[in-house]
């Protein structure tokens, strides 16, 4: 059996933990520059706050019910995050970490399984503070299922064990909210009479495959309990890495925007490297805010000569493609850098004409590995290209964050005894 743990609520879940006090309580957590909502308690999803929603729009809301508010604090929840997922290790050698807050494990169902799951999650409550919500199924799809069916029982935990209680629940879970299906496929679900999970079932195998992809076959074969994603224990190697940032100020100056998009250029290129990977193509992309009337969103890419893991082409590159997009009189609030098409550092294709000195590639990977051995030794602000923004650290806007109570000593936690 396949079993889903996912935890409640995540990133509140982790300001509750040093701050108890906060139990109960409306609490919410933002994103970076602390734009949207991108978690939110219980009591704040009774008051009405929604998901994505921009903090500007929710002002008076929050004033009035006397909301928590907290900048996104993403080292601390990483850390407790490791913590969870090494508690699941213990239980089983197969696991699938899905996301920062669920993971898929595998285990026999018997006749205490239900006790094994509670045990699981006393256990990460007791060790890590972070209350859990558990689905246990045939399949991972079913998985996600029971454990939203959990989230809705005392106990936080739900197992499909028999077809025919299935079949009941089936006719209550909306078609949306099946995994794999989503916004992607539902407007052509209802449009065809098909509103929830029951009558996907009953479709016909053909009709699926003329109509939609092998994807959404495989879901519908997931329902019926068919293992069509198993637990997937190893690491999937990256395709593509990205870099972006929303800027607490909008951007008018070319200048300015190009060290933007050169740092992101650099870091992008260092997160790659430690991958062991090289790039085929880049793209660069910068947008408005869509909240004002003047909108615009340019997005170009392009290939490389060859496949490249060097800083300085890959941030020479950055500027050139963003000359193609940049727009004057447009205030920019977010952009970004995306690594596309990676391969092994090892094995790659050299074009046809590309015929340089083997010294010189030695010379020129010299002095990227020093780079690396830089960042890694003094960190990432103690080197940079001239193009880059020199003596200046951008950083996010986060008034409302809390402590780094698990990896900065200045910020651990004091108890009183």
């Amino acid at each position: 059996m396949i079993v889903l743990i996912d935890c409640n609520n995540f990133y509140v879940s982790c300001e509750r933990i040093f701050n108890p006090g906060l139990k109960d309580k409306p609490l919410i957590v933002l994103s970076n520059n602390d734009g949207c909502v991108i978690s939110r308690s219980e009591e704040a999803k009774r008051i009405g706050i929604q998901m994505g929603i921009p903090v500007f729009k929710i002002r008076d809301l929050i004033h009035k019910n006397k909301i928590f508010v907290f900048s996104s604090n993403f080292t601390l929840y990483a850390n407790i995050s490791r913590r969870v997922m090494h508690i699941l290790k213990t239980y089983s050698e197969k696991i699938e970490i899905y996301s920062i807050d669920e993971a898929f494990i595998e285990l026999r169902l018997h006749k205490s399984s239900y006790k094994e799951c509670r045990n699981i999650l006393n256990i990460i409550q007791k060790f890590t503070g972070v209350p859990v919500s558990i689905g246990m199924a045939r399949t991972k799809t079913l998985a996600k299922i029971a454990v939203s069916l959990a989230k809705k029982r005392k106990d936080n935990i739900f197992i499909f064990n028999e077809y025919s209680n299935m079949l009941n629940l089936f006719k209550n879970i909306d078609i949306f909210d099946i995994w794999g299906i989503g916004k992607r496929y539902t407007k052509s679900f209802y449009k065809n009479g098909v509103y929830t999970a029951f009558h996907l079932i009953h479709l016909n195998e053909s009709w699926i495959l003329s109509n939609f992809n092998i994807n959404v076959l495989k879901t519908y074969m997931e329902l019926k309990g068919i293992v069509c994603y198993p637990i997937e224990t190893y690491k999937k190697p990256k395709k593509s890495i990205t870099v972006s940032r929303s800027f607490v100020n909008p951007i008018l100056s070319f200048d300015i925007l190009e060290k933007y998009i050169n740092d992101f250029a650099f870091l992008c290129s260092y997160k790659m490297r430690l991958e062991k990977k090289r790039s085929n193509s880049m793209s660069v992309f910068i947008q408005t805010s869509f909240y004002h009337d003047n909108i615009y969103s340019g997005f170009t890419s392009e290939n490389f000569f060859k496949s490249t893991d060097n800083y300085i082409e890959i941030v020479k590159k950055s500027s050139l493609l963003l000359v193609k997009i940049f727009k004057k009189k447009f205030k920019y609030k977010k952009a970004g850098v995306i690594l596309n098409e990676l391969n092994n550092f090892d094995s790659y294709q050299l074009p046809l004409f590309a015929d340089k000195p083997q010294d010189k590639i030695i010379s020129k990977e010299s002095l990227m590995c020093s780079i690396d051995y830089i960042i890694n030794n003094f960190g990432y602000s103690k080197i940079k290209l001239a193009s880059q923004n020199l003596g200046y650290n951008w950083r996010t806007n986060k008034e409302h964050i809390s402590p780094m109570y698990l990896s900065e000593w200045n910020e651990i936690l004091d108890v009183k005894i």
